[in-house]
């Protein structure tokens, strides 16, 4: 017997337009997916980004449009913890924990050399401003000199200071400087590795050296919390500037040589018009910076790494937040606003979930509404800024059957079958 079944469904959508809790937003991003960034560093027309990090990775962004383009795995598990590109753009070399140099081939991404450096940690790393020459400096208390083409041995240095912090190379590449354990500020002689001066020290360790782009001034930063500007000929202190919270583990110059990033992994990064000793900004959301990049030929544009795992790119100006970039140890990425607006690569939303309290929502869930890839590249053109960081955001529709209900049942053939759903949704707006 053939029985038809007439369904009448009656759906009943109530929109309850109520602000959502007042929680503070956030991207959660799913433990041990990502790690903190290490160091960074722009290509020379400023097009490209490259980081490092916990994750055994080197990734290159296009700072056009927000795209992981290419990822660097080292042949071993490790944090890669220095990053430089030489002068045209071929080359890209890291140091790690293990104290090895890996250098890759830019545009390929072949690993040319793996060469065991250092008994230690590798603190630093830099390219001579003729590309041909690498110097490296590590916890084992040395600096060492390597030629970039074919990865041999030029030169070591005893240092003296306990280990080494940090260098830096000279843009007429005849002097090379150092930060060291013991808080003392050092000037070498590239060519001949002899110790031309010891500029001075900081009452605890030195962290962090830069040449300023005439070469004449050397600035450092110390765990005493403090940036020192000292006069490179005549050896003595200029300046002393004194961060507001923590100590600077890392500084950066834009082109002109006239603002200085002051990175600190345990306070916030500042922008500071060093030469008038005036800081123009302690940026908000900034806690963890690892290290910091101007972009050549856009010095407004100021990148920074992170101990959350987020490279982020700033306004120098203003010190407003533009996008983030977060890379993934399987080579997926994600880049947002503060405003939420993300793009992200095939599975880059898979694993990060919008956080409200303790309530967590797949970013995925939102995607209709917040993947906008043009919204990123109008980002970092500067055509679009974002409102303001993310406050609120909605709570999922909750739909509930009220007919028929629990248990009822129907005799088929001799009554019509309705449904009733009720759905509930917040609107933030």
């Amino acid at each position: 017997m053939k029985h038809i079944i007439r369904l009448a469904v009656l759906v009943t959508v109530i929109f309850s337009r109520v602000c959502a809790q007042e929680d503070r937003i956030a991207l959660h991003l799913e433990e041990g997916k990502s790690g903190a960034i290490w160091d960074l560093v722009f290509s020379s027309d400023g097009k490209m980004l490259w980081s490092c990090g916990r994750d055994s990775t080197v990734k290159a962004w296009n700072f056009e449009n927000g795209e992981a383009v290419l990822s660097l795995r080292a042949p071993h598990a490790t944090l890669v913890t220095s990053l430089a590109l030489s002068p045209d753009d071929a080359l890209v070399a890291a140091g790690d924990m293990n104290g090895h140099i890996l250098i890759w081939e830019a545009a390929s991404g072949a690993l040319l050399h793996d060469i065991a450096a250092h008994k230690r940690y590798i603190s630093d790393i830099a390219f001579t401003p003729d590309g041909r020459t690498i110097a490296a400096c590590g916890r084992d208390d040395t600096l060492s000199l390597w030629d970039a083409s074919t990865g041999r041995e030029l030169r070591r240095i005893a240092a003296g200071c306990v280990w080494v912090n940090a260098l830096s190379v000279s843009h007429d590449g005849s002097l090379l400087a150092t930060a060291g354990q013991d808080g003392s500020v050092k000037v070498w002689d590239l060519a001949g590795g002899s110790l031309v001066r010891v500029l001075g020290r900081h009452r605890r360790f030195a962290r962090t050296v830069l040449f300023t782009p005439d070469d004449a001034v050397l600035l450092s930063g110390g765990r005493d919390g403090s940036v020192r500007a000292w006069d490179v000929r005549k050896g003595i202190l200029l300046q002393d500037m004194p961060v507001n919270i923590g100590f600077p583990h890392h500084l950066a110059l834009d082109p002109p040589g006239k603002l200085l990033a002051v990175s600190m992994m345990n306070g916030l990064l500042e922008i500071w018009d060093w030469g008038k000793q005036t800081r123009r900004a302690s940026i908000p959301n900034s806690y963890g910076a690892m290290a910091a990049a101007f972009q050549p030929h856009r010095p407004e544009r100021l990148a920074s790494a992170h101990t959350d795992g987020a490279v982020r790119v700033w306004n120098a100006q203003d010190g407003t937040e533009i996008v983030d970039f977060v890379g993934f140890s399987d080579g997926q990425w994600l880049t947002f606003t503060p405003d939420g607006y993300y793009d992200c690569s095939a599975f880059g939303d898979r694993y990060v979930q919008w956080r409200k309290g303790e309530e967590l929502y797949p970013l995925a869930r939102y995607q209709a509404l917040y993947k906008q890839p043009s919204v990123i590249e109008d980002a970092l053109a500067g055509t679009y800024t974002p409102e303001r960081r993310l406050e609120r955001i909605a709570d999922p529709p909750l739909a509930s059957i009220l007919a028929p209900r629990d248990g009822q049942l129907f005799a088929f053939g001799t009554e019509p079958l309705e449904v009733i759903v009720e759905a509930r949704a917040w609107d933030v707006r």
